[in-house]
Order: structure tokens, then C-alpha cells, then sequence
């Protein structure tokens, strides 16, 4: 099974962790299959508010849900042949104009389609067909983050390489907040298969968080560029900060 979108739900996203397994236990009823393979999109790299909560939440169940991939899809729309951000393909696939209004810059249904499609083929190959090929076959998830020092530590699963910032710009999007959840921008550096965080200037660091829109300045887009070797994207997150001396 392969769900794509979901958005009208996102107004809902405290009782998506119980409605989506629910929905995919129903369906596994109906097919007499307890193990039917249930994969999903997160949604795209439109900007509005409720879908960051709402992308960390399909996250989460990726974790916890049997059986079930999550094909994340934060970097779309791309041009993969290119290696160009959307901005820049405008002018590459300059011979659909209609196509290419300003309100489409990120669309919710995304123009590229292909890369959504082989991320979920790739998924099942994987886990279904127990075909893995050479490297990931999805991108970096957040495992911890754990307090060491003045700086943050930040763990990934599916990199088995070292990460690295696809344009090759600083990267972007991390934000630390203490208790009062109040988030501040954060550098971030990569060292191997984790992300380095300082000066973030929060005291008791409690939560940290990649790739939410409200961090992002109005007029700004929401491009992050945090990838594993095979430039398969990191998903958005939130996690709690765990103190290395507690551990």
C-alpha cells in the first residue's frame, strides 16, 4: 500500500498517531495480512505552520508502526539531473511557463514527481524485497541528541558514510530552545555521522529541531541541505536533549 499527502489532516496532528496506525490496522484486517507492507510521503516542502508538527508526527510513526516505510520528501521540488534548487530550474524548464507562477515555487502537489516515486521503490526493495544495493536507501533520521559540553551531539540513523550539506553551503535549519521553548538558531557542523550544535546561547538546552517552518523568516523558503552520501534528504524533527552526564 502507498499513501501520498494527508494535508487535510494536519490540522489534526495530536490524534494522528492513533488515527493513521488505526487506519492502516483496518486495512491490514480487510486484506487478511497482518504484515502488509504500508508505505507513506511526508508531506512536501510547501510552507505553512501546522505541517511541521504534522511532518515530526508522521516521523514518529515511522518508528513505531510495523512494517511501514516514510519516504521523506523536504527537498522536493528539485532538479535531481541538475542538482539545482527549484529557483534555479525555473529557468531550465523554461518551456512550460504556465507551470511556473510564482504561487507554484513550492508546491504542495510537487511538479517533480519522480524522485518521490523511486524513494518509495527504493524503500521496498529494501524492506519487502531485501534488496538494498550499495549505501542508504533513505535519508538521515535523528536517533539523539545529547548534551556534551557547551555543544549539542546529534546521532542519525541510515547514514553509514559520512553526512554532508548537498550545495556545500553551512547548514541549515537547527534551533535549540530551552525550557520555555522559546527557539533560537543554532551553527551546526558535521563531524563524521553526527551534527555538531553550539552557539546556540540557550541555557538548560532542552529541545532541539530541524526544518520548522515558524523558524523560517517570512520571506524566506524553507531549504534545508543536511543529506547522506547517496543526497537523500534528512527528515524535520524535534527532539528532546538528553545531558551526557545524566546518561
Amino acid at each position: 500500500m502507498i499513501w501520498y499527502q494527508g494535508e487535510g489532516n494536519a490540522w489534526d496532528t495530536k490524534d494522528q498517531k492513533d488515527l493513521f496506525p488505526a487506519m492502516v490496522k483496518d486495512w491490514r484486517e480487510l486484506f487478511q495480512d497482518k504484515e502488509l507492507p504500508f508505505y507513506y510521503v511526508q508531506l512536501p516542502r510547501f510552507k505553512r505552520d501546522p505541517w511541521y508538527h504534522f511532518r515530526n508526527v508522521q516521523r514518529e510513526i515511522s518508528r513505531s508502526l510495523p512494517h511501514s516505510f516514510m519516504a521523506i520528501t523536504i527537498d522536493i521540488p528539485m532538479d535531481y539531473e541538475l542538482n539545482r534548487t527549484y529557483e534555479e530550474s525555473v529557468v531550465y524548464d523554461a518551456a512550460h511557463p504556465d507551470t511556473l507562477t510564482e504561487r507554484n515555487v513550492h508546491p504542495i502537489h510537487p511538479l517533480i514527481k519522480a524522485p518521490i516515486g523511486e524513494r518509495l521503490a527504493m524503500g521496498a526493495k529494501a524492506l519487502v524485497y531485501g534488496i538494498k544495493g550499495d549505501g542508504e536507501y533513505t535519508g538521515p533520521m535523528i536517533e539523539s541528541a545529547v548534551l556534551e559540553n557547551d555543544k549539542i551531539r546529534l546521532s542519525f540513523k541510515f547514514t553509514s558514510d559520512k553526512l554532508k550539506s548537498i550545495d556545500k553551503m553551512p547548514l541549515r535549519g537547527f534551533f535549540v530552545s530551552g525550557p520555555d521553548q522559546k527557539f533560537v538558531k543554532a551553527e551546526a557542523d558535521i563531524d563524521g555521522k553526527s551534527i555538531l550544535l553550539h552557539s546556540f546561547g540557550v541555557l538548560q538546552a532542552k529541545t532541539v529541531r530541524y526544518g520548522a517552518e515558524e523558524d523560517i523568516p517570512q520571506n524566506s523558503t524553507l531549504n534545508l541541505n543536511l543529506v547522506n552520501q547517496q543526497n537523500l534528504p534528512t527528515s524535520p524533527f524535534t527532539e528532546e536533549i538528553v545531558n551526557e552526564s545524566k546518561n
